[in-house]
């Protein structure tokens, strides 16, 4: 039976868990006491050994036997493998809990899809209800010591109502080595599939039939679970060498801990408490944390904290009888709630609840708390630009910009354009341009070029200057300190520069395209270079025959 001490501790107070520890029952005192007297009897007698019964040559010997103990037990990894033993431990011990089938799912789903009130429907419910008990029950006796006093044979079994003599002689009949608590949910999917012969079990288009047998086999899934966990433990190996090394330990503490002469001056050993007190602590504490492992090590057994596994029994086979037959097709009649018509509902609180009440506008999450403490000014939405201005080409004056609600606004051209800062190589597309419209922007680029700098004076990339010069055949070329560039209009809509280090060796020329797109002004477009230029898109016409440009959310993230 476990022990519950949950209500003790429901407010954190002052002795809440110091009240605890006068607790006896399932207290860990309980549990290693004999222990802990054996020790104390056991360092005793080795103390009134060197005080009493040796000599002073002998005394010498054990006051260095001591120290040597004192100095090498330390090297003990104790608290390291016991920890990691007793979490291991415990989380198999809370694993079998969780594990042990509860059948209420089941159960719901038997009486909505076998709603028939006559006899043999409700022979069926019930017969179907038992035999996902009797399943468990057959587990729990091969597990748990308490249900094998309760059930010792198959017989006390029928006796008990849970099988039939026919269908124990059915269950003996099946010769097999292995377990055989799974045959009840045999005769369950048979069972099912003769009602649903018959039309027992409303279910016209078979998914409740399918949802009946996963829900078995989630229960089957629970019980195998159990199994494995009793069938496979804990290796005796490891268990050994925790209790080993902790017992080892403490062996090592009935020398290492001794007062030993105060006129010899030995480091740690001149002050003699006769009683040792944190020695004992320790012992407390190591020795308790194995005591604990020990009793939580199999669950199945009749410690203090080991499972209820009676009172599952008696529970589960009570609701499932109560909830397929007792209470089927007893539903209460449908009247008004009493808040009916009413939107928001205040319960009503007893005095001694009051003080648990909230106020109507208290903040009861960490939204609504920075919410409330947040102006309103400051929680507009605003994206950031992250591109350094020097990796930003300012061109503009390209197309269309876009409006608010994203249809394309036809402009004047406005160039924008920035030569001190040059293009930057970026892996960025943008919406293409007509070549009609980028002949003419290249056209007033230049215009622009000419009147506001030199004309050799335009950086590309900060490593080659030119300027571009219409020429006869609709491109643009310039020639600049042995530097010959042509800037040509592309099918795609951009612009591609081709570039000559050197106009005697074509071999070392390079190729650069820039396609514009939008700027983050409404007003403005932005040119990017980029060195492999983007796989062409068919642009879209307005009426006018110009190209619309529509920069869409996040365009290029």
């Amino acid at each position: 039976m476990t022990i519950s001490y949950q209500l003790s501790v429901a407010n954190a107070t002052f002795a809440g868990f110091p009240k605890l520890l006068i607790r006896w029952k399932g207290s860990v005192y309980k549990l290693m006491f004999k222990e802990l007297l054996v020790f104390s009897v056991l360092y005793t007698t080795v103390s009134l050994v060197y005080r009493l019964a040796l000599t002073d040559g002998q005394r010498r010997i054990f006051e260095r036997f001591c120290i040597h103990v004192d100095e090498t037990i330390n090297h003990v990894p104790l608290t390291f493998v016991l920890g990691f033993y007793v979490s291991f431990v415990v989380s198999r011990w809370w694993e079998q809990l969780v594990s042990y089938p509860w059948p209420d799912r089941m159960l719901y789903l038997i009486g909505h899809y076998i709603p028939g009130k006559d006899e043999r429907s409700r022979m069926l419910r019930r017969a179907l209800a038992r035999y996902l008990n009797a399943s468990t029950i057959l587990l729990a006796r091969s597990l748990s010591v308490v249900s094998k006093k309760r059930f010792p044979t198959l017989e006390h079994v029928v006796d008990a109502g849970l099988l039939t003599a026919e269908e124990l002689k059915m269950y003996n009949a099946v010769q097999l080595q292995y377990g055989k608590f799974w045959i009840p949910l045999v005769w369950f999917t048979q069972l099912v599939d003769q009602a649903r012969a018959e039309g027992l079990v409303h279910d016209p288009s078979g998914m409740g039939t399918k949802q009946l047998l996963n829900e078995l086999m989630a229960f089957r899934t629970s019980l195998g679970k159990m199994f494995m966990y009793d069938w496979v433990s804990i290796p005796v190996s490891y268990t050994q060498v925790v209790t080993l090394a902790t017992y080892t330990y403490f062996l090592g503490c009935l020398f290492s801990r001794q007062p030993l002469d105060p006129t010899q001056s030995y480091k740690g050993h001149n002050f003699d408490t006769y009683i040792p007190i944190f020695t004992i602590l320790q012992f407390v504490f190591y020795v308790g944390w194995l005591k604990v492992a020990e009793a939580l090590i199999n669950p199945w057994g009749e410690d203090v904290d080991d499972f209820e596994v009676n009172w599952f029994i008696d529970r589960h086979l009570q609701v499932s009888y109560a909830i397929v037959d007792d209470m089927h097709g007893k539903v209460p009649p449908l009247v008004k709630d009493a808040y009916w018509g009413k939107t928001e509902v205040q319960l009503p609180y007893t005095e001694s609840a009051m003080d648990a009440k909230r106020t109507k506008n208290a903040p009861i999450s960490v939204r609504q708390l920075l919410t409330s403490r947040v102006p309103v000014k400051d929680q507009r939405l605003s994206v950031p630009n992250h591109e350094p201005s020097s990796r930003r080409a300012s061109l503009a004056g390209f197309g269309h910009p876009t409006t608010t609600n994203g249809n394309a606004a036809p402009m004047p051209f406005k160039p924008a354009w920035d030569t001190t800062q040059g293009f930057a190589p970026r892996r960025k597309s943008g919406a293409f341009l007509s070549p009609h419209e980028t002949n003419n922007g290249v056209t007033k680029l230049n215009a622009e070029l000419s009147e506001r700098h030199h004309p050799n004076n335009f950086t590309l990339g900060n490593a080659h200057h030119y300027a571009a010069k219409p020429t006869t055949d609709g491109s643009h070329s310039s020639t600049q300190h042995g530097l010959a560039s042509t800037a040509r209009v592309t099918p795609q809509g951009g612009v591609r520069v081709y570039i000559d280090d050197s106009p005697n060796d074509s071999r070392r020329s390079s190729e650069i395209q820039f396609v514009p797109r939008l700027r983050p002004r409404s007003d403005a477009l932005e040119n990017i270079v980029e060195q492999s230029p983007s796989p062409p898109v068919s642009p879209s016409r307005d009426e006018d025959g110009t190209t619309p440009l529509i920069r869409p959310q996040y365009w290029n993230h």
